[in-house]
């Protein structure tokens, strides 16, 4: 009999240990548990793992330990839920899936302000990595700087491309019409937008008064060809942002000035003239021009141009009048505001002259101003 009953525990044991249902007469699997209705379950139907207020003090022996925190006491920083032991630290089982989630919430919250939704990233202060192939590619640190190719970022956006390009592909084009925004990179390969208006090419384009000249210095006068009814249509041009002009009266001693705002500018002077000699043996006078360019009231520049004034060897018949051109360029940085600009012209000679400026319905004197940055 004891012999009999002791057979009869010992199958059962192998039963037990081989697979064991609760619930179920045929179990399917080394533990099978089930429910009296699965289409509608209880509210104790299911599975309690060892809820722990905080983690063990010591590390588990067994990997694959399951256990669920719920840290009423706030004493762990991880989020309550279940986690598992993979031999070397707690792993949180997380709802995501590597695969895709779907009714996900995304967070609503401002930028800075705690997420109030789903999201994928830390809770606590700590940067956020992504990686491929066992090693870092991506970071998002604790403070919201985001860096590619490195971990240390202190700005919004750091790339370090490890000598490469960075592509860009089907930028839309914007059309802009007084500035330019573009982006620019410093001395410590800081890369931001550039507010600075782009301002090559622009252009001042402005004609001379016809004037007579001797050997007192004056200011070569512009007044009365200065905008667009004076000189008519094209002839005139001035698309110099922050430019303006300054007439003089009526005085052989007045200027008239061109104001222009900081920048580097090439500065061009045409001057077209005549000699105006008459009288007996005028012939083959020699006479230099002197023409002067002045910034901010002090004499910046200066160019000479000779010219002949060939006369008839008789008497009271008038000398041929000989035309000369004259052509002074140089260049010019500005640091102020508005800085006023001129030129100036006197005869070093005896022979008198005249600046020509228009003729017909163009100018043969003029005025360039070209901004170059």
């Amino acid at each position: 009999m004891r012999l009999s009953l002791l057979f009869i525990v010992a199958l059962s044991c192998v039963s037990v240990f081989a697979q064991v249902g609760i619930g179920t007469t045929t179990p399917k699997s080394s533990l099978d548990i089930s429910i009296a209705n699965s289409l509608t379950p209880t509210n104790t139907d299911g599975i309690l793992v060892p809820r722990v207020n905080n983690f063990p003090a010591s590390n588990p022996s067994a990997t694959g330990l399951l256990i669920y925190l719920d840290d009423t006491d706030n004493n762990d920083p991880q989020p309550d839920g279940f986690y598992f032991w993979n031999k070397t630290r707690w792993n949180y089982v997380s709802g995501w899936n590597y695969y895709g989630n779907e009714g996900t919430s995304p967070s609503t919250a401002a930028i800075g302000v705690a997420a109030n939704g789903d999201y994928i990233g830390t809770k606590d202060n700590t940067d956020f990595v992504v990686g491929t192939n066992g090693l870092e590619r991506l970071r998002i640190t604790a403070a919201g700087n985001i860096a590619i190719g490195k971990t240390n970022p202190t700005k919004r956006l750091e790339i370090n491309a490890n000598n490469d390009y960075v592509k860009f592909e089907n930028l839309a084009t914007k059309t802009t019409s007084t500035k330019t925004f573009f982006m620019v990179r410093d001395t410590n390969n800081e890369v931001g937008l550039s507010e600075v208006e782009n301002v090559a090419g622009q252009l001042i384009r402005i004609g001379l008064n016809t004037a007579a000249y001797d050997t007192t210095e004056k200011a070569i006068r512009f007044k009365d060809n200065n905008d667009a009814t004076e000189m008519g249509g094209n002839n005139f041009i001035n698309t110099v942002t922050g430019s303006s002009f300054t007439e003089g009266g009526n005085q052989p001693s007045d200027k008239d000035f061109i104001n222009l705002p900081p920048g580097t500018y090439k500065i061009t002077l045409k001057a077209s003239y005549t000699n105006g000699s008459s009288g007996l043996l005028s012939l083959s006078t020699t006479n230099n021009i002197i023409f002067r360019f002045y910034v901010n009231g002090t004499e910046y520049s200066r160019q000479y141009s000779n010219f002949n004034a060939t006369g008839l060897l008789s008497l009271g018949i008038a000398a041929d009048l000989v035309k000369n051109d004259c052509i002074f360029t140089d260049f010019l940085t500005l640091t102020a505001a508005s800085t006023p600009l001129y030129f100036s012209v006197q005869n070093d000679g005896s022979v008198p002259y005249t600046i020509t400026g228009k003729s017909g319905s163009g100018y043969r004197s003029i005025i360039l101003v070209e901004r170059l940055r």
